[in-house]
């Protein structure tokens, strides 16, 4: 689990739980940690974590970088990504299906990066390809959900 807001601030800390032995740690990181978000999204692919987008409240802005932190040596570092990537947003969802990092909904705002209180809801799905790094937008059939 990385990231996150609690009651008093948000942070940028990973923390593991082992379920065989029930019990927490925060594991020593390395490399270009990102900045403490929320509402971020996170999924594994491979022996990799991703995390995309969130509200970084330190600068009062919504992302939509790409992060990843490779298990095998415990090192964090941005992911360059090509083509048109998905809006700033937090409160999105992502899975991984077949190596990629599928993005859907989430809480933009009208004039992003910035947080102006103009919110939008997206109702696009996207996805990043993680061999080529590149963004994707999929034609889909049937009612597309409402934003959310």
């Amino acid at each position: 689990m990385w990231g996150g807001r609690n009651d008093d601030q948000l942070c940028n800390i990973l923390y593991c739980f082992d379920p065989q032995t029930i019990s927490w740690s925060r594991p020593d990181v390395k490399g270009a940690i990102p900045g403490a978000r929320d509402g971020h999204s996170a999924c594994v692919i491979g022996d990799c974590m991703y995390i995309f987008g969130g509200f970084v409240e330190e600068i009062n802005e919504f992302s939509c970088d790409v992060h990843c932190l490779d298990f095998r040596t415990m090192e964090w570092r941005y992911i360059q990504t090509f083509g048109a990537p998905p809006s700033f947003r937090d409160f999105h969802s992502a899975a991984s299906i077949y190596g990629r990092m599928y993005i859907f909904g989430g809480r933009g705002d009208k004039h992003s990066p910035y947080h102006s209180q103009e919110e939008m809801y997206c109702p696009e799905i996207v996805f990043l390809d993680m061999k080529t790094k590149m963004w994707h937008r999929p034609s889909t059939t049937g009612k597309v959900p409402v934003g959310r």
